[in-house]
């Protein structure tokens, strides 16, 4: 996928790793995959959701961790992960 860090990052990365997602998926025989995202969308998420509808890599939730507050009754900033 890269030798360093800002290749590995790449959105361009992105077709080599859901291919190679696919690969253990089918090897350990997992069926649906829990999506979590610990940044904000961008135009790459939905390029990824739509490489993972045609690689017939069915996920069973997107889950968004970034708004995740302290609680409701504290006003506080939305807590950094």
């Amino acid at each position: 996928m890269g030798k360093n860090k800002k290749k590995k990052m790449s959105p361009f990365n992105m077709l080599n790793i859901v291919a190679s997602l696919k690969k253990l998926l089918l090897k350990h025989s997992i069926k649906f995959l829990n999506f979590y995202l610990k940044q904000r969308f961008s135009r790459h998420f939905y390029n990824l959701k739509k490489m993972f509808r045609l690689n017939e890599v069915k996920v069973n939730r997107y889950i968004f961790l970034l708004c995740k507050s302290y609680g409701l009754n504290k006003k506080r900033k939305v807590r950094r992960i």
